[in-house]
């Protein structure tokens, strides 16, 4: 269970902000590449996965306008910052010899801010949720950052130089609204996916054997139940 921002203007379209806290919940996937040009030419990956909570601060600020009928539609800027429960895991070794080993080692996922746009389809039923109750569905686009430590060869992951990286984030998911015209609480239920890969610039270009290519990827799928105070104006 978390909390978060709510949206939404209820029987009164316009201008609304809103304020909360949360938690995310999933699963972390970590993937690492080894290529190599030099013929033959090797390609080797390997994958971990673990699952990790993540809290935040949320805020949002929105407009609202009306549709047809009890339809609305609305737009949001959301931004968080989200805590360091994080999760972690260690990569084992890859399918080849040599350069096709991935240098396996242990890995760290812990998130940092993140800021996007929402777009919401809502209905507001009069009198059924209070005045300005509504229900509505959500999609949006976040830039998440992360901060992630990639360990190898069993090093001790305190000596290892963290990576900061952005990843992209897709958000969906559906929500209830509930109280009075200017002051509403809601329940909304959320799942949210992100992607970033990269490559290694301290790697080689795969050219030259024993210089391999190094690719690095991580991919999220979370979920999580808010609740949220929103105010309209």
């Amino acid at each position: 269970m978390a909390l978060l921002v709510a949206a939404g203007a209820g029987a009164q379209d316009g201008l609304y902000v809103g304020i909360g806290v949360g938690r995310d919940q999933g699963d972390i996937t970590y993937t690492k590449t080894i290529g190599l040009d030099v013929p033959p030419p090797s390609e080797a990956a390997a994958s971990d996965g673990a699952a990790g909570g993540f809290p935040a601060f949320r805020g949002t600020l929105g407009y609202r306008a009306p549709l047809i009928g009890q339809l609305f539609i609305a737009g949001e800027v959301e931004t968080a910052i989200h805590g360091d429960d994080g999760a972690a895991g260690a990569l084992r070794e890859g399918t080849g010899l040599g350069d096709r080993d991935v240098w396996p080692g242990g890995w760290t996922f812990d998130k940092g801010r993140s800021i996007g746009l929402n777009a919401k389809l809502g209905m507001a039923p009069v009198g059924l949720l209070g005045d300005g109750g509504a229900a509505y569905v959500i999609v949006g686009l976040h830039r998440l950052g992360a901060t992630m430590r990639l360990g190898f060869e069993n090093a001790d992951m305190s000596d290892v130089t963290p990576w900061s990286r952005a990843l992209r984030s897709w958000v969906r998911g559906v929500g209830v609204e509930f109280g009075s015209v200017a002051n509403r609480l809601a329940v909304e239920v959320r799942s949210t996916s992100s992607r970033a890969e990269w490559m290694d610039p301290e790697a080689g270009d795969g050219s030259v054997l024993g210089s391999p290519r190094v690719g690095h990827a991580f991919a999220t799928a979370e979920w999580g139940i808010f609740l949220g105070f929103v105010r309209s104006f």
